[in-house]
């Protein structure tokens, strides 16, 4: 090893050194450490004192247990770019915007098949029906769908399924769920707040608003319409058929409170 590579090595192990113990303070004991590392003591000493420096395999151990990289070998802890805060959780809105506080208890908005009824933007007196899919990973809650095909051939747009999907995230709001949308890669998205309907009306309707961006050269740069979401349980096969029924369809069709809400007879709460 040359001379040039001898002081790099010892640079390497000064820098490591240096940055272990500043992780390693933050810990209580650092037996404890090397236990949950699975690092013998007496190496963890020589790391700590920059005797040596880690093998490839320990080192990638002890980034992830301090949720750091491997830059701790060349750069001091301070210089090292944390990564970045989810945006939710992001430090400038901590305590306004978090993802605990909009958290959706599950009988809130239930996992499950929902038809979205709104009126048709595209065809005068039409409802537009939609199916989507309200699920749950890592304890948020999130929506996934796909526009139906006679609205994509009337927008001149793909109707691929690709084309046509949307999904969204879904958070709590005082009183009912917010739900903010967008198909894949678009320039603009769509947001909707609802709540349950009146108990003694239906257990298994949502109802609401939608704001969403108007389409370039029709007035107005925004619209607010109402919509409805009619909750189908987890029954694949009720999905499917009413798969087969999306686009749009005739307010005749729907039960009178639905029509009552949807022209805006009954506005949303």
């Amino acid at each position: 090893m040359s001379d040039a590579q001898d002081a790099r090595a010892e640079t390497l192990k000064h820098v490591f050194g240096v940055n272990l113990r500043h992780l390693a303070n933050q810990h209580p004991s650092v037996s404890g450490l090397c236990r949950d590392l699975g690092i013998n003591r007496t190496q963890f000493n020589r790391y700590l004192s920059g005797e040596s420096y880690p093998r490839p395999e320990v080192l990638e151990r002890i980034c992830a247990f301090f949720d750091t990289d491997a830059r701790i070998l060349l750069e001091p802890l301070e210089q090292i770019r944390r990564k970045p805060a989810a945006l939710l959780d992001h430090p400038e809105i901590s305590g306004f915007l978090t993802t605990a506080k909009l958290k959706v208890a599950p009988d809130a908005f239930p996992e499950g098949f929902y038809r979205s009824l709104t009126p048709s933007l595209t065809h005068h007196g039409k409802v537009l029906v939609i199916l989507s899919r309200v699920y749950r990973r890592d304890e948020q809650t999130f929506i996934r769908g796909y526009q139906p095909r006679a609205l994509m051939r009337h927008l001149g747009l793909p109707e691929t399924g690709a084309a046509r999907e949307f999904r969204g995230s879904v958070f709590r709001q005082s009183r009912g769920v917010g739900i903010l949308m967008a198909r894949r890669e678009a320039n603009s998205s769509t947001y909707c707040f609802v709540h349950s309907a009146t108990p003694d009306v239906t257990q298994n309707l949502w109802m609401g608003c939608v704001v969403r961006q108007n389409q370039p050269g029709s007035g107005s740069g925004m619209m607010t319409f109402p919509i409805l979401y009619d909750y189908l349980g987890r029954d694949l096969g009720r999905a499917l058929r009413c798969a087969r029924r999306t686009g749009f369809a005739d307010p005749e069709s729907l039960p009178r409170f639905h029509r009552m809400v949807l022209s805006g007879t009954m506005a949303p709460a």
